[in-house]
Order: C-alpha cells, then sequence, then structure tokens
C-alpha cells in the first residue's frame, strides 16, 4: 500500500480503482511499515514468500472458520465491514480488498515465516516445533495453538516447505505487463476475470468469508503450488493439499478435482 496517501493498493483485481483507507483501518498501514522492515531485513527472496505463505494460511483459517476457539477472524470481519460494507457487495467488492482485511495476520505470520532461526525450529525436533507453534499461537491471538491433526496448512508447511529455500515468482516484472505502457495502452480486463470476479463476489455475499478469495486467487500461487509440491488435478485438489500433512492418494485427486 501507498502509506503516504494510505491509498490500499493490494494483488491485481478486475479492474477496481486503489482504495483509500481510513483512521479505522490503521492497522494495515501499520502492517505495512512491518512489511518493509521485513524486506530490509530478510531481503526480497524470503519476504515474497514469508508474506504470501502468510497469506495462503490466513486464507485456510478465515475459510475454514472459528471452530471452538477466538481467533483473528473477528479482525477480518470488522475489516471486511469496513472495506465492503453488507449489502454492498455488488458495488464494493473486490479481492484486493479481501486481502487487505487479513493483511495485518499475513505479516504478522511472516515475520516468523521469514525468519532462518524460527524456520529451524519448524522443521526441528518435538520440543523446538513446540516453540514454533507457541511463537504462532501468539500471533493468532491463542495461546497453547496445537496443528489441528492432518488438516492444518500452518503444520502442512512446517512439515513440507519450512526446510526449503523461499518459493520464486512465477513470473518476473519484465515478463509482464506494464500497465500504460507499450503500443496497445493499458491492459483490459478479461471476460473470464469478471466471471471469476462475479462468482466470488456471490460467495461472499452469502457467507462473509474472505478465505476462498484468497485461496483461490492467482497472486498466492507461487507458495500454493511450489517447486516441489506433488502435482493435483483442479484447484480444489491443490488447495486441500496445501493443508493436509497426509499425501493424497490416486482416489482422492480424482475425487477432489470433480468435487
Amino acid at each position: 500500500m501507498c502509506t503516504r496517501h494510505r491509498y490500499w493498493i493490494g494483488p491485481p483485481d478486475a479492474g477496481q480503482p486503489a482504495t483509500p483507507l481510513g483512521p479505522e483501518l490503521a492497522g494495515i498501514v501499520q502492517a505495512q511499515r512491518r512489511h518493509l522492515r521485513l524486506l530490509r531485513r530478510h531481503g526480497p527472496a524470503a519476504a515474497y514468500d514469508a508474506v504470501l505463505t502468510g497469506f495462503l494460511l490466513c486464507g485456510h483459517l478465515w475459510a475454514d472458520g472459528p471452530g471452538d476457539w477466538d481467533g483473528p477472524w473477528q479482525r477480518w470481519t470488522r475489516r471486511a465491514e469496513i472495506l465492503i460494507p453488507p449489502g454492498a457487495e455488488s458495488s464494493q467488492f473486490s479481492a484486493a480488498r479481501i486481502f487487505a482485511a487479513a493483511y495485518p495476520e499475513a505479516v504478522g505470520l511472516a515475520g516468523l515465516i521469514a525468519s532462518p532461526a524460527w524456520r529451524r525450529l519448524a522443521a526441528g525436533d518435538p520440543a523446538q516445533q513446540r516453540r514454533f507453534t507457541a511463537a504462532i499461537g501468539q500471533r493468532l491471538g491463542r495461546p497453547g495453538y496445537q496443528p489441528a491433526g492432518t488438516g492444518d496448512a500452518i503444520a502442512h508447511w512446517m512439515k513440507y516447505d519450512s526446510w526449503r529455500p523461499p518459493s520464486r515468482p512465477h513470473t518476473t516484472f519484465p515478463q509482464t505487463r506494464r500497465y500504460g505502457h507499450g503500443p496497445d495502452g493499458p491492459a483490459t480486463t478479461s471476460r473470464q476475470t469478471l466471471q471469476r470476479h462475479e462468482r466470488s463476489t456471490l460467495w461472499f455475499r452469502l457467507y462473509r468469508r474472505g478465505g476462498r478469495v484468497i485461496l483461490h486467487h492467482g497472486h498466492i500461487r507461487p507458495v500454493l503450488i511450489r517447486d516441489w509440491s506433488r502435482p493435483m488435478d483442479g484447484i480444489a485438489a491443490t488447495i486441500w493439499a496445501s493443508r493436509t500433512t497426509l499425501p493424497p492418494g490416486p482416489d482422492d485427486r480424482l475425487n477432489l478435482a470433480t468435487s
């Protein structure tokens, strides 16, 4: 975001302009400053991977719902009500605003994910992993947090990703079209993007949960589909695989691809 003018720019969206942030959303501005400190401390590769992973984890948590414990859902709900007021989804909804609602917590988790020391604990022995999950619990507002069996995105990251190098972007800036430059001028929003936007708008109007929007957005693909990820049949199976510690069999992949 632009901290000087307090505009959320966010990931690419379906043609919507940047979003002005009022004083009630100061936490998003503060998160941007923490994000910049994270970048200076750990470098662009680690910061890129960590913030996107933070969004991935927040997306799973928001999509799954609060369960039996309080957590950041209340904050996401409050921010979403400011950014996308109930009843105004048809005109105010955007995926970028959903990312804004989860941004402070994503950056909070990224502080652990980017740190080599914390990553070693996450991939370490049971005592070290307990230290890591305790720190995660503090960031989530749940002291004593423990991964939930075989269906926990944080446990998945600890087991499969924490000991590997940061994931890289699928494309870099020179490979993408620069907005407002070139012989064709500004890029237009494709019909496929608009249809995806309409589906996301309807889903959010019905459930007021943004996790599904985050998980299905191309912005997090580098950490949803990593270089070492097992190939899956379809986005539903891919999202499911990013939150389980059990490798699926062929039948599971087929069933999830058609669900």
